[in-house]
């Protein structure tokens, strides 16, 4: 069904907006996440090849 009404297209614009940035803040914080995961994983290599005393 079409909203017959401007304010009902108005509310509908912001909503579709809001999905679209939800949809992308998961895809870049997972992408944070793998990053995170890498980087731990190549420290925890760095240090078992090069153990370094802190």
């Amino acid at each position: 069904r079409l909203p017959n009404t401007g304010y009902e297209r108005r509310s509908l614009k912001p909503i579709a907006a809001a999905a679209g940035k939800s949809s992308s803040m998961k895809v870049s914080v997972g992408m944070n996440v793998t990053l995170r995961m890498l980087s731990i994983e190549t420290k925890l290599r760095v240090r078992l090849r090069f153990p370094v005393r802190l």
